[in-house]
């Protein structure tokens, strides 16, 4: 039970850092970038492949959902 939770945690983390290196402000910070994708690489060394794999999928969904939800409001204004 304790692997589990701890899984879950370190797969939301990774969420957060893929997410956060996704983001513009990011982009503009090549020493954030760089820490945010050691912790990623250091969160997947310590999680199972399938949970990686969910967790990459959900960043996906997330990403592509949010582009859908900025075209859609463009055709509003």
């Amino acid at each position: 039970m304790q692997k589990f939770r701890i899984n879950q945690i370190l797969a939301a983390e990774l969420f957060r850092s893929l997410l956060l290196l996704k983001s513009p402000q990011t982009a503009q910070n090549a020493d954030l970038a760089q820490t945010l994708t050691e912790k990623i690489q250091a969160l997947r060394e310590r999680l199972p492949m399938s949970l990686q794999i969910e967790t990459a999928k959900n960043v996906c969904d997330v990403l592509f959902n949010s582009e859908k939800l900025i075209e859609a409001s463009n055709y509003v204004f």
